[in-house]
């Protein structure tokens, strides 16, 4: 009896929110919900980075890897390599950034394609939106958290009716004693409670409208500084476009494809960047690999401290790098 209260009650916030799935969120659009769960707390991505600048082409090769263990344990491990088999002789750099989400927070830290590149790479591995919402709170004063634009008032409604259902399971007579939330004694009152009730458990925003381009339908998001566009069904990510004094920066990512049989990535990103430099600098970054584990956080820290130890005098001190913008390299 009490499961099947229980699933009444579950399919009652169903119901409720059949509207907020019409028009969604935008944090809720971000999430990359559609991809398949992820058991582990390490992914690690393999990328190829060709960068024009001017009018030189580089090729760079790249190991990344990501713990996603919880919010205040986000950690990177970074390799770069100028040649493909990533061996010592052709090490460029490597960096250990620990505390992941309290360095993109800060101002000063993380530059605007920095902020985008490594967040997308969490959301893309992890189907985790928390990096990629700050970053989209960091560069835009409009952007809302789903917890600022909850209904207070039909959370409190709906854990009134989840409470009423549990005392009634336990004891069938007090439905003839108690009153539901859902539907009060008098007249006036049960309007105002069926009217709270449809409402959206997640209040409506302008910020996201569905848009046809060409013959497609897209989610556009729209800030103050960025514009992002999902496809519609899958709400995979299409395109992204920051503006803001002399940054300017778009992102592209190409048809999704698939690894292990389940897990949804942009087989290519190509980003844009134009601040200062008046030649537009134009990234390509194909994701080779992607390979995830399950360690204790403490024990992948002292394995990453211990890597770093021995890579550190590998470093040939005349190898030049082009500039990167998008990555961490110090």
């Amino acid at each position: 009896m009490k499961k099947f209260f229980t699933a009444i009650f579950l399919f009652c916030v169903f119901v409720s929110n059949l509207a907020l799935a019409a028009i969604p969120s935008p944090e809720s659009i971000i999430r990359n919900a559609q991809n398949a769960t992820v058991n582990a707390n390490i992914a690690t991505l393999g990328l190829k980075i060709t960068a024009e600048q001017a009018e030189t082409t580089t090729t760079y090769f790249a190991s990344i890897t990501l713990l996603g263990e919880k919010r205040e344990r986000y950690d990177l491990w970074q390799e770069l390599y100028s040649e493909e088999k990533m061996s010592r002789s052709s090490l460029l750099t490597f960096l250990h950034k620990s505390n992941f989400l309290a360095s993109l927070k800060k101002e000063y830290e993380m530059t605007p394609a920095q902020g985008f590149f490594y967040s997308l790479l969490f959301n893309f591995a992890f189907n985790k939106s928390d990096l990629y919402a700050s970053t989209l709170v960091k560069l835009n004063r409009d952007f809302s958290y789903n917890s600022s634009l909850i209904n207070q008032e039909k959370v409190a409604l709906l854990a009134k009716y989840r409470n009423y259902l549990r005392d009634i399971s336990k004891d069938a007579k007090l439905k003839k004693t108690l009153e539901s939330p859902l539907s009060p004694a008098f007249a006036k009152d049960r309007e105002q409670i069926q009217a709270l009730y449809s409402s959206n458990l997640i209040k409506a925003t302008d910020k996201a409208q569905l848009v046809r381009i060409n013959k497609e339908f897209f989610w556009k998001i729209t800030l103050s500084n960025t514009e992002l566009f999902y496809t519609n069904e899958s709400r995979q990510l299409r395109k992204i476009s920051y503006t803001h004094d002399k940054h300017t920066l778009e992102i592209l990512c190409s048809e999704y494809i698939t690894f292990h049989g389940e897990y949804r990535l942009p087989a290519q990103l190509v980003i844009k960047v134009s601040d200062d430099n008046p030649h537009q600098q134009i990234f390509t970054i194909n994701i080779t690999s992607l390979e995830y584990s399950n360690m204790l956080p403490d024990q992948y820290v002292s394995k990453i401290l211990s890597k770093e130890k021995g890579l550190r005098d590998s470093i040939a001190p005349n190898k030049q790098l082009a500039a990167l913008p998008f990555l961490y390299l110090q």
